[in-house]
């Protein structure tokens, strides 16, 4: 089975934005600080600043900024998330979005992470990522660190609720693969309860460092049990691994999208340095 065509325009979330949960259809803001509330496009290969609104499309960046330390960027904080990014840790290079973590860079929330975080998803409907990603580049190889040490997050879904300590409805993460210390291992989660362990893995190992990961998710978001819900994950164009029923954790929303490196087990500074380049980062 091919991986469905992801070349439709990029979902756009247009204010008032409702989204439907078990509960109700609840209509969230698409910002969590003052200002205007404006059209979100859900491509971010390209700059950061929308030019159609002048606003920008990521909700917030999270990397170290050189200087200033790690800080949440948007349009209003100190300082501000610029058009460009920011040099050596988010910036675009050519056709792609290079995200960083250097070495010794502060954490941030307790973890070492430089990540794009996206706006409210809406459910009950087909949703697809299309994530293209390369792992280190020829002036910064991957670090190959031993299996199950250093896991990195590339992409969650997760509902972040004000006071209450969430875990993604679900992931991808790689790591060293157990079974090759010179291969990585690429691993698909899903929780359907808000606890530390998710419920359901799949994995392809195997995989060389430096390689171009295609990855497509096709998803119905759906926090009933007798919903519409599905997933299914392609790697590279084929199968990685999918599930019918409920697809998020119930009682969270809403569910935002975030991409990058979220060094999972890293809460102090490393000596490593990890780029990803990102070819493709969008939700349609």
């Amino acid at each position: 089975m091919r991986a469905p065509a992801t070349n439709r325009p990029a979902f756009q979330a247009t204010p008032p934005f409702v989204v439907e949960q078990e509960a109700g259809a609840t209509e969230w803001k698409l910002r969590t600080y003052p200002g205007p509330e404006a059209p979100r496009e859900h491509d971010f290969v390209g700059p950061f600043i929308n030019p159609n609104t002048g606003l920008p499309n990521v909700l917030t960046l999270q990397c170290a900024v050189p200087g200033v330390g790690h800080r949440n960027l948007s349009e209003v904080s100190s300082p501000p998330l610029t058009n460009s990014g920011v040099p050596g840790r988010a910036e675009f290079n050519g056709s792609a979005l290079v995200l960083a973590y250097r070495a010794g860079d502060p954490p941030s929330s307790e973890k070492c992470r430089v990540q794009v975080n996206a706006h409210a998803v809406p459910t009950r409907r087909v949703v697809t990522w299309a994530l293209g990603v390369q792992l280190g580049d020829a002036a910064n190889p991957w670090p190959m660190r031993p299996a199950t040490t250093a896991p990195v997050l590339l992409w969650q879904l997760k509902a972040d609720v004000m006071g209450m300590t969430t875990f993604p409805s679900m992931g991808l993460f790689v790591d060293t693969d157990r079974d090759d210390a010179t291969k990585l291992r690429l691993t698909w989660f899903r929780r359907e309860q808000n606890t530390k362990s998710p419920e359901i893995r799949e994995e392809r190992g195997g995989l060389d460092p430096g390689q171009r990961l295609d990855v497509v998710i096709r998803a119905i978001l759906d926090d009933r049990d007798d919903g519409i819900g599905e997933v299914v994950v392609w790697v590279n164009g084929t199968i990685l691994g999918g599930h019918f029923g409920r697809t998020l954790i119930q009682g969270l929303a809403p569910h935002r999208w975030a991409f990058g490196l979220y060094l999972m087990s890293d809460a102090n500074p490393v000596p490593y340095t990890y780029v990803t380049r990102w070819t493709a980062a969008r939700m349609c």
